[in-house]
């Protein structure tokens, strides 16, 4: 869950990929992609990892591994694309209200 926490959050600071939708952004086709593609890299490097570790065979670990990568690529995706239709958990920025600014008008010095 941390791995996914902070890939969540990395691609939440970018905005690559997105347009404003209204109050909220719409992510395009590539942007669900890479996630999908990058979250996979990682979360298939710690399964096979911890394969590795559980059952000391690389060879086995890496048929786990390599399983998991196909079934749990499409199925990111469709995940991916289904929160983006969701407004859950998303915070939009309120507009900024300014304090008036004083009229600039030049003060005429007192004379005495």
């Amino acid at each position: 869950m941390v791995l996914y926490y902070l890939h969540e959050r990395f691609w939440e600071w970018t905005s690559w990929g997105t347009s404003p939708n209204g109050n909220r952004r719409r992510e395009s086709y590539s942007r669900s992609t890479t996630k999908t593609a990058t979250w996979r890299v990682l979360a298939s490097l710690d399964t096979t990892l911890l394969a590795w570790l559980f059952t000391g065979n690389v060879a086995t670990a890496a048929s786990i591994g390599g399983l998991e990568v196909a079934t749990k690529l499409v199925l990111y995706f469709f995940h991916e694309r289904a929160w983006a239709h969701i407004g859950y958990g998303l915070v939009t920025a309120s507009p900024i209200t300014l304090a008036p600014v004083p009229d600039p008008t030049p003060v005429e010095p007192l004379t005495s």
